[in-house]
């Protein structure tokens, strides 16, 4: 009977594009795949953060210190894996790397503590700044190299 993955020779000449553990890093930085969606693949990562957060918000003891770990979590991955990424799409900033949108979103809700409606207006705040890049952000972000 025929090996349905091949032979162990052609396994060697057609490796698989990626390892375990780079399909973990590629789920972390694109937040569960999130950032393969084809349309708008940040403000599909800062809805679910958003959704996140609310949720954060209404059942949490302590909302703001939960909000807290999860940008500190967030910032920390996305700072160790950002090389990583742009090495495996060989460019800077891809499409799919979206756990800085998540990671912002929440530091939008934690500045503008309160009820849903100022997290939806931070949503909307957030999305607007991050894709049209006024000027204090788009200095910002070149200064960081990105």
């Amino acid at each position: 009977m025929r090996d349905p993955l091949g032979s162990r020779e052609s396994r060697k000449r057609f490796p698989s594009p990626f390892s375990p553990a780079d399909g973990l890093r590629r789920l972390a930085v694109s937040v569960g795949g999130l950032g393969y969606v084809p349309l708008l693949p940040g403000t599909a990562a800062s809805a679910a953060a958003l959704a996140a957060g609310l949720a954060v918000l209404a059942w949490a003891p302590q909302p703001v210190w939960v909000l807290a770990g999860l940008i500190v979590l967030s910032v920390v991955v996305g700072f160790a894996l950002t090389g990583w990424a742009e090495r495996v799409a060989k460019e800077k900033d891809p499409t799919w790397f979206v756990l800085d949108e998540t990671a912002g979103m929440w530091v939008a809700m934690w500045a503008l503590p309160g009820g849903w409606h100022a997290a939806l207006a931070a949503f909307a705040l957030f999305r607007l700044l991050d894709i049209a890049k006024p000027p204090p952000v788009k200095q910002a972000e070149r200064l960081l190299g990105a």
